[in-house]
């Protein structure tokens, strides 16, 4: 572990792209690679209509599809920022999708029935108490709202009913959007940063908050 984001290089990205970046997984931000199989498929015409019409759910098992193409356009939008491999995880099959939609637990922002954001949360063997959000990703078209902020906070709910103290998220060194989101939120810096796994020249911090703090809701404007 270092002990700043010295020498750390973010690639040029999208202001969409840059928007949030956690550890293990991207979330679908702008063109999608569906599958190609019937199910919840990102619609390249939809148009995002008001904040206040926007669902922000929990995803089952049977909603395997939804987390699978918010997955899959996530990697696509920015492959940089997030842990996997595109052309490995398209190969994997339904009883693959199904297992990992249901193990921790996925969030999902639903604008008229499209899926416009997705969020992930995990709990680490390794960290008795913590959940780890990862996988946060928004639509370009559904950006400058509160989406995020309600799927990191649905993360936060379902780590407090689990009895976890602590939720804790990477953010890749240089991504000041996505870091201004999570303080908004109540996360602070830890001051442990570590070298990105897939690219040497990027690094990452560890932000974490308690599931007891504030706020529990969107914060105004």
């Amino acid at each position: 572990m270092g002990s700043s984001c010295t020498g750390s290089r973010l690639r040029r990205r999208t202001r969409g792209q840059q928007m949030i970046a956690t550890r293990h997984g991207r979330s679908p931000c702008g063109r999608s690679e569906p599958p190609g199989e019937a199910g919840s498929r990102i619609e390249e015409g939809h148009r995002f209509t008001r904040m206040n019409a926007v669902v922000v759910r929990r995803l089952g098992g049977e909603d395997w599809r939804t987390w699978r193409d918010l997955r899959l356009a996530a990697l696509a939008d920015a492959p940089g920022i997030f842990h996997g491999d595109l052309a490995e995880e398209r190969a994997y099959d339904e009883a693959r999708w199904r297992t990992w939609t249901e193990d921790g637990v996925k969030v999902a922002a639903f604008d008229a029935g499209v899926p416009v954001g997705v969020a992930a949360g995990r709990t680490p063997a390794e960290r008795t108490g913590a959940v780890e959000l990862f996988g946060m990703w928004v639509r370009p078209e559904a950006r400058g709202g509160r989406i995020a902020e309600r799927l990191a906070l649905e993360v936060v709910a379902w780590a407090r009913e689990a009895g976890r103290s602590q939720v804790e998220l990477w953010v890749i060194c240089g991504n000041d959007s996505a870091e201004r989101v999570y303080r908004r939120l109540g996360f602070e810096r830890t001051g442990a940063y570590e070298v990105h796994p897939h690219d040497p020249g990027l690094r990452k911090y560890v932000m974490t908050r308690g599931t007891l703090d504030s706020p529990v809701r969107p914060l105004p404007r």
